[in-house]
């Protein structure tokens, strides 16, 4: 029988590449046995929080004890496959952003199928990126942080959460509006970029709001502009990239189970 595993796959509900919820396909794990997550990025990020969050929300509502896996690495290829080698028993499910239905489209071979070997549950969150420049930058604005860049001639660098991710096009799609070019440096999870970002080895990143909201508090970073259609609550100084001079531009990452 063919082995489905669990995802949280949402664009692919959207597109119609999967039926809306199949939850069936694979055994809920019983009362009492534990339930594992696994996460393809490095501790620390806003995906890893998020599924640290769930798994406190789900064991207390349940009385199980849930298992927080952290499997970086690949893309996240490493943590889909360790889900999908696993046994079908209900008992591992797998923790998915943008990158696992974009990679695909990146990777000539993969070891699943995503289409046919996992089946999506629900969408977790979605948050919109904010773009992040290091305080060695001498730009305040986005216009100041595109002439920038443009005198760089593609030698300063922008991070991400992975190759493939969210973050990643993102980005790609802003040079592209912007009309200049940037190395991409790509990390295994959203913490190590910013941490390297705060380090000052990479110039930008397009962060997921939540992740950063602290750190711009504090004057560690600066925050360009929200790649959204309206300013957030949460900071409502920053502008958006339509009112900086990119109308329509909006980027954000999605999270499932």
């Amino acid at each position: 029988m063919k082995r489905l595993h669990f995802i949280a796959a949402a664009a692919l509900v959207a597109a119609g590449a999967f039926t809306p919820l199949a939850a069936t396909a694979q055994p809920a794990a019983a009362a009492g046995q534990n339930l594992r997550v696994v996460v393809p990025y490095a501790p620390g990020g806003s995906g890893d929080l998020i599924a640290r969050t769930l798994g406190e929300r789900v064991g207390a509502s349940t009385g199980q004890t849930v298992v927080i896996d952290n499997k970086p690495g690949g893309g996240t290829v490493i943590g889909a496959q360790a889900v999908h080698t696993s046994p079908a028993n209900g008992q591992h499910v797998l923790f998915i952003a943008a990158s696992f239905v974009i990679n695909p489209s990146l990777m000539k071979q993969m070891p699943f199928d995503a289409m046919r070997d996992f089946v999506p549950v629900t969408l977790l969150a979605s948050n919109p990126h904010v773009l992040l420049v290091s305080t060695k930058v001498p730009a305040n604005t986005l216009a100041e942080f595109i002439a920038w860049a443009k005198t760089r001639q593609g030698a300063a660098s922008f991070a991400s959460f992975g190759n493939g991710s969210s973050g990643h096009l993102g980005f790609e799609l802003f040079k592209m509006a912007g009309k200049f070019d940037m190395l991409h440096v790509p990390y295994k999870g959203a913490a190590p970029a910013m941490a390297d970002l705060l380090g000052g080895q990479v110039d930008a990143m397009l962060a997921d709001l939540p992740q950063a909201i602290e750190q711009i508090k504090a004057g560690k970073v600066k925050a360009i502009a929200l790649a959204s259609a309206t300013r957030a609550t949460t900071m409502p100084a920053v502008p958006t990239f339509g009112e900086s001079g990119l109308p329509g531009f909006e980027s954000k990452s999605w999270y499932g189970l």
